[in-house]
């Protein structure tokens, strides 16, 4: 197989209290994507507390003085400029509360950054990041049914920034009495193994 200058991103925000079951799909995912596309890049942006920062009214004024400036190499827009270079994103986030941890969302504050990752038109806004798929991977220890609002968070803003091709992988009901745990990720691994 030739050779690959592409670049992926994984969006690491597996919050868990043990071994999580979401970056066990997303190391499964990863293995595959690296057999498809050798020679890829990737790069990992790990979304806990430390790494990412929440938005506040100092961290705002600064992000709107530096748009202004256009300094897009300030070390606040790291992980936009990260963002922006990925041909695919991989985001991994357990479901938590309908939709997923709230240190995601943070992230997400961090690389929506107008005139960098998208900017306004008269028509609306214009996606400014090149990838070409986006895969969003969950798992649930109840049902998830028609509440994947943390799948539907991603697209909406996914859209805003230029991506159009997404993908989700979900293992749910896992934490149900007499559920079928081994078989279930197994199904689901399957479903990631397979494209």
């Amino acid at each position: 197989m030739e050779l690959t200058k592409e670049r992926l991103l994984f969006v690491d925000s597996c919050v868990s209290t043990h071994r999580s079951r979401t970056r066990q799909l997303c190391d499964a995912w990863i293995r595959r994507f690296r057999k498809e596309h050798p020679g890829a890049v990737t790069d990992i942006a790990v979304a806990e507390p430390g790494v990412v920062q929440p938005m506040d009214r100092e961290s705002i004024l600064l992000r709107n003085e530096l748009i202004q400036q256009r300094d897009w190499e300030a070390p606040m827009f790291d992980l936009a400029r990260q963002f922006r270079r990925a041909d695919y994103i991989l985001v991994g986030a357990p479901y938590w509360d309908c939709s997923f941890p709230s240190v995601l969302k943070i992230y997400i504050e961090n690389i929506v950054v107008s005139d960098l990752t998208f900017r306004e038109t008269e028509q609306g806004y214009e996606g400014l990041c090149p990838c070409r798929e986006l895969t969003y991977i969950t798992t649930a220890g109840g049902p998830v049914g028609e509440m994947d609002l943390g799948y539907d968070y991603i697209r909406g803003v996914g859209r805003m920034l230029g991506i159009r091709n997404f993908r989700e992988y979900r293992a749910e009901g896992l934490d149900i009495r007499g559920a079928d745990v081994d078989g279930i990720m197994a199904e689901t691994l399957e479903k990631i193994n397979h494209g």
